[in-house]
């Protein structure tokens, strides 16, 4: 999972995703100019499960269905009566 932290001095924001596990993997200096200023940007991670050392979980929900005309799809359908 990743976090945009957009301005390098949201100490804040940093601290709160460090928390939840994030950790800074980089910062694009002078990306953006608000407020007659420049901003950094800061990249954050969060590895998902196990990461890399193991594939990813198997998907236990059962595959969406569509075909806008049986019931079960018309229940979904927003009404524009």
């Amino acid at each position: 999972m990743i976090a945009v932290i957009g301005n390098s001095e949201n100490s804040g924001s940093i601290k709160l995703h460090e928390r939840y596990g994030f950790a800074i993997i980089g910062t694009f200096k002078s990306i953006g100019f608000k407020f007659n200023r420049w901003l950094d940007s800061v990249q954050m991670v969060r590895v998902l499960g196990k990461g890399s050392d193991s594939p990813p979980a198997e998907n236990t929900l059962e595959p969406l269905h569509w075909c806008g005309t049986c019931d079960d799809c018309r229940q979904c359908l927003i009404r524009r009566d």
